[in-house]
């Protein structure tokens, strides 16, 4: 196995600046209409752009680590993934109908992970030139510059905080009211990439983010690992913790990300939250 962290970074870095430039080809073919979509069984929507780009990323990254575990969302699984200690999971466009809309909040996810964990990520959002990376245990950057590590926020009072939400959240009142989701700040167009979400959350434009919906592996293994290194918690909606490449469901019960302190009182409403819902 290549154990050679920098030289996996170098991989990554190559791999995916090249992946922006291919997906802004398609992005503007789609300006122009010139782009097909279809519809998976799930009702997802995906086009050439999302296999062209994973296309790319499955043969630099792959040929680069052969032996590496790989999960991508638009590969069948090959569960061989599971008995490898290092794995690239892979998102080529997360953000696919916001991309198919002309949004350019779309991004583009490589991470990998070694024994469950993210221990180097990278995403590119091509048409807002954002590009972020984190190493564990080394911090995470934002255009080259270092992203401020975020303070607890033990005392928060949570109808002060800006939480970006979508979803039964925002249509029920007793979540409303449990989440603190108060006025028309918090009546905003969330972008469509989960990914792009946490990372608002990881620079400081928000507090928070909360998805109720299922979410995978790829959705979040590499933006948990850039929030991480900017002091966002990031778990399950209900304050699990989340593993990779450690089942063939990859799937988790949604996302919460938020700073220490925010992040427990958050999950304690949404446990409660729950709990209501199924009483």
């Amino acid at each position: 196995m290549n154990t050679d962290v920098q030289d996996d970074r170098q991989a990554i870095l190559e791999a995916i600046e090249a992946a922006g430039a291919l997906a802004m080809e398609y992005f503007r073919r789609q300006e122009a209409g010139d782009l097909k979509t279809q519809q998976k069984s799930d009702g997802s929507l995906y086009s050439d752009a999302d296999l062209a780009v994973n296309e790319l990323l499955r043969r630099r990254l792959r040929d680069y680590a052969p032996d590496y575990g790989w999960l991508s969302e638009e590969d069948e699984d090959e569960t061989g993934r599971l008995e490898k200690r290092r794995a690239w999971i892979v998102d080529p466009i997360d953000g696919s109908r916001a991309f198919l809309r002309g949004d350019r909040e779309f991004a583009i996810c490589v991470c990998l992970v070694e024994d469950g964990a993210p221990i180097l990520s990278a995403i590119h959002v091509p048409a807002m030139s954002e590009f972020y990376f984190a190493r564990r245990g080394q911090g995470a950057w934002c255009n080259g510059a270092r992203l401020p590590v975020r303070a607890p926020m033990p005392s928060a009072n949570l109808s002060d905080c800006s939480l970006l939400t979508t979803g039964r959240v925002k249509r029920i009142d007793f979540w409303r009211e449990l989440l603190g989701l108060e006025g028309d700040a918090q009546e905003l167009q969330l972008p469509g990439s989960i990914a792009y979400r946490l990372m608002l959350v990881a620079r400081g434009d928000f507090d928070a983010t909360l998805s109720m919906t299922q979410k995978w592996e790829w959705d979040l293994a590499a933006a948990h690992l850039i929030a991480a290194e900017s002091g966002v918690e990031v778990t399950a909606r209900e304050g699990s913790t989340l593993c990779y490449n450690e089942s063939v469901d990859s799937s988790c019960d949604g996302v919460l990300a938020a700073p220490v302190g925010l992040h427990e009182r958050l999950a304690e409403r949404v446990r409660e939250g729950l709990a209501r819902e199924a009483s």
